[in-house]
């Protein structure tokens, strides 16, 4: 009797999910993006350009300080050019 009561609430358990993840609310891993925000431990300035010939306006660019984060705008290009830096930073002295 008593393994009897126990194995119907063990199912009864396991039936109404018994704090088991939910596959439906973990969405699709494979197009998850996660925020993390990269903190410089180098300093400098790109500018991106659309061709190599680095000729016409930026058309993005991206900015390290010591210890902030890193900073992008407009497009990402393979096409950089350095506008300063880049310059090592120096950790707590102690």
């Amino acid at each position: 009797m008593r393994t009897t009561i126990i194995a119907g609430l063990v199912a009864a358990g396991l039936g109404m999910g018994c704090g088991g993840a939910d596959v439906g609310a973990q969405g699709d891993l494979a197009v998850r993006e996660d925020s993390v925000e990269l903190i410089c431990a180098i300093a400098y300035s790109l500018e991106y350009y659309a061709d190599a010939s680095h000729s016409g306006a930026p058309v993005g660019a991206q900015q390290c300080e010591c210890f902030s984060p890193l900073r992008r705008t407009g497009t990402v290009t393979p096409y950089a050019v350095y506008v300063w830096g880049p310059v090592d930073c120096q950790g707590p002295q102690g």
